[in-house]
């Protein structure tokens, strides 16, 4: 599998776009902001986007989903307890940080599990704690983890949000998220990408 970062608007999302090789079959992870930049990416590379997938639904990961969703035709996927803040302006935080409000209704929720995406099997894992309803999306084949908000390099989202909660976060992260191996490359909502080997070394919310 293809990665591409882009990292997108005024909180500096990164938005990923995983695509395969030689089908060119692509989804979308948390397109943020800046639709536009998304669409010349895909363009340049010839790909054909099937699907939107969110993490979890602050306005600084959702703010292109209904324009790209619009132009190519694809659903958009949350999971199923994100829902109501990913429609909620006050819960996503579009409201109160002073711009226009924004909701993504999703098309299709997600429950924890597994399914094929673009030829590749995916693992989603359910990781509330920055919001109640966070996900991971893991590709065991590829060690490769879209982790959003919920695991950083070398920290962890915030809990003061609607939805968050602490304690679950930790859980989250300890209990989900550690278990994997270790050279499963990290990728976040923000910052630069690690290893869960680099995490569970230097990460202070790692239990030793």
């Amino acid at each position: 599998m293809k990665v591409k970062a882009l990292v997108l608007g005024s909180m500096r999302t990164n938005c990923y776009i995983g695509s395969h090789p030689e089908t060119k079959a692509a989804f979308i992870v948390d397109p943020g902001a800046d639709a536009a930049a998304i669409q010349s990416y895909i363009a340049e590379e010839g790909l054909l986007p099937e699907m939107i997938l969110l993490t979890h639904g602050h306005y600084d990961h959702i703010g292109a989903v209904n324009e790209l969703r619009a132009a190519y035709d694809i659903p958009c996927l949350c999971a199923r307890t994100e829902a109501p803040l990913v429609g909620d302006p006050a819960l996503n935080l579009s409201s109160s940080f002073g711009r226009k409000h924004v909701t993504a209704i999703p098309d299709e929720v997600l429950d924890e599990g597994e399914r094929t995406v673009i030829g590749y099997g995916m693992q989603i894992i359910a990781t509330p704690g920055h919001t109640g309803g966070g996900m991971c999306f893991y590709f065991p084949t590829e060690k490769l983890i879209f982790t959003g908000d919920t695991l950083f390099r070398g920290t962890i989202g915030r809990t003061d949000l609607p939805t968050g909660d602490y304690e679950a976060l930790l859980k989250s992260l300890n209990v989900k998220l550690m278990r994997l191996d270790d050279d499963v490359i990290v990728y976040p909502g923000h910052g630069f990408r690690s290893t869960i080997a680099i995490e569970r070394e230097q990460n202070p919310y790692v239990e030793k």
